[in-house]
């Protein structure tokens, strides 16, 4: 891979990892990129075998409870785990079942989807992505190497002293159109010019960003307005958490609008419609019947 590391993957998809041994990964759309991999396994216990001095999660956010065990049980003492996911508080999910390790947080500001295996189109990346070390001590450094290894992969990082400024400003994001989108069944688009969903983006908006605020994240006066223009330039794309629906799997709703109506129950603030959102998409999670317990 670029950088000259070695780079293993995990994947219980046969056919994109099979793609991915054999060819690398190709990515197209915004960058033109092909990657060789030094190998790949289908479950994480085979990790153990090449003892990873890094380990990335990139899967959703929901899924961290199942695959954690398995994670410490072939981690170094000395290793580092990274994670890639959406929503708040991931970090501090990792922490309290491999509490031993370095863990850090990447905020991605990038998008794709899979074409064909081994094959990835790359929507848009509005760089840099941010990384940050959860040991919460000032003037920590730790995250600089990573960056600089993200960077060299075409995937532009800058390490951050407050890791939880940038994942509270990209949740709030996440989390005011895609629980529409995903109780509609609307586009992204298409939520944003309806005048009543687009009232429920606003005002769910409104409340994430007071409830940011009470919690100690206050992103200035313009940033209701800079979300708006944000989302208003949504595409007739389906956002994953409608996809997870449609495919009657769990969703990471727990991590967004979950999370959101959490800290706000700690500040005292209002937050009815994080809280309401938060139970419809539940319930529609309940027609397939994959609930996994998260973080209380």
């Amino acid at each position: 891979m670029k950088g000259g590391h070695e780079v293993f993957v995990v994947d219980v998809w046969q056919e994109h990892l099979a793609a991915i041994l054999q060819d690398g990964i190709f990515l197209a759309g915004l960058r033109e990129e092909q990657a060789k991999v030094s190998g790949g396994f289908n479950r994480i216990s085979a990790l153990a075998t090449v003892k990873p001095a890094v380990v990335v999660l990139a899967v959703k956010a929901c899924l961290l409870p199942r695959i954690l065990p398995e994670v410490g049980a072939i981690l170094d003492p000395a290793a580092t785990v990274v994670s890639f996911q959406n929503g708040l508080d991931t970090a501090e999910l990792i922490a309290q079942t491999l509490s031993e390790h370095r863990i850090f947080r990447v905020v991605i500001n990038y998008a794709g989807s899979i074409v064909s295996p081994g094959r990835i189109h790359m929507s848009f990346f509005h760089q840099p992505n941010h990384i940050g070390c959860v040991c919460q001590t000032k003037d920590c450094h730790h995250a600089d190497e990573l960056a600089d290894i993200l960077t060299a992969a075409a995937l532009e990082t800058r390490a951050e002293a407050d890791i939880k400024h940038y994942e509270w400003e990209k949740t709030i994001r996440n989390a005011v159109l895609s629980p529409v989108s995903a109780v509609t069944g609307l586009t992204m688009s298409a939520v944003m010019a309806g005048t009543h969903t687009a009232q429920l983006v606003a005002d769910l908006l409104e409340e994430c960003i007071a409830v940011a605020s009470k919690n100690g994240y206050d992103f200035g006066a313009d940033f209701f307005t800079a979300c708006w223009e944000y989302l208003r330039k949504a595409g007739p794309h389906k956002p994953s958490m409608l996809v997870d629906i449609e495919n009657k799997r769990e969703t990471e709703i727990d991590f967004m609008n979950g999370r959101i109506a959490h800290y706000a129950a700690l500040a005292h603030v209002p937050a009815p419609l994080n809280e309401t959102f938060t139970r419809l998409v539940k319930a529609l999670e309940q027609r397939s019947e994959a609930v996994v317990p998260v973080m209380a």
